[in-house]
């Protein structure tokens, strides 16, 4: 399923019509626990067009102050659609969702969701999908925070970016401090000259591009043994628009390794 899907959202396993449900309307609806258990009695609780469950979010939520999740920078994340791209070890997801969703009262919605059954269908109740880049076109353009992780084919790289260090667990990059237009790290280098965008998943960032949201870079720390909490880093949001036009591939790029390298 992709693009802006039906199958899931045509109706709830309730039988109540939802494929016009929007963030808003998620924030309205009472999540107190009396009226989520009504809804589920009754039947009128709602799925999205990608099968996500508001209420059945809403009730693991109120676990997320057992997590030991600290946020730094999270009044930085958009009140409006956006794409969060994070880097952090797979099970920081648990983190950045718990983090991000109780620090701006939102769902993360977040891709990566495998193509296996009953996992697929499980994890799309959280807020999953597979990560087709229509299907993250389409949630921005329904006003989600959507969060992709940033895989190892998606870092800077030596063989990409010789000399130019990435953002470490707990440092800030290895060479050098940004200066005039060049990129985070790199002392006077021109985003020409390392290809920055090689680095990004292009699909995903063109899909925010053509939507028009911004990109927010973010950092799972994990937990240490000298610091049991983990950490979720909010970096500065890049804007993918001008005032009269969509920014470029290369351009977003920087803004974001520029993001990313301010981060600790």
């Amino acid at each position: 399923m992709s693009g802006d899907p039906t199958p899931f959202g045509a109706r709830s396993p309730g039988g109540h019509p939802s494929g016009a449900l929007s963030p808003a309307d998620l924030i309205r609806t009472d999540r107190s626990l009396g009226a989520v258990l009504g809804r589920r009695v009754d039947g009128s609780f709602e799925v999205d067009p990608w099968g996500f469950d508001a209420d059945l979010m809403s009730v693991v939520s109120r676990m997320v102050p057992t997590l030991g999740v600290r946020v730094s920078g999270g009044g930085r994340v958009p009140d409006g659609p956006a794409l969060c791209l994070w880097r952090g070890r797979r099970t920081g997801l648990v983190q950045l969702l718990g983090g991000l969703g109780a620090g701006t009262g939102r769902a993360v919605r977040f891709t990566g969701v495998p193509d296996v059954e009953p996992l697929v269908g499980v994890l799309r109740r959280f807020g999953g999908v597979g990560g087709d880049p229509a299907d993250v076109r389409g949630l921005l353009r329904a006003g989600n925070l959507v969060a992709v992780r940033l895989d190892n084919t998606h870092e800077f790289g030596e063989a990409q970016l010789a000399g130019v260090g990435w953002v470490g667990e707990d440092t800030a990059t290895a060479a050098g401090s940004p200066s005039g237009g060049g990129v985070a790290g790199v002392a006077g280098a021109d985003r020409s000259d390392v290809g920055v965008d090689e680095w990004l998943p292009d699909d995903v960032v063109e899909a925010a591009i053509d939507v028009g949201v911004p990109v927010v870079p973010v950092v799972v720390h994990p937990p240490r043994l000298w610091s049991p909490l983990a950490r979720v880093a909010v970096g500065v949001p890049v804007p993918t628009r001008t005032r009269f036009a969509p920014r470029t591939m290369a351009e977003v790029a920087s803004g974001v390794a520029s993001s990313f390298g301010s981060l600790r």
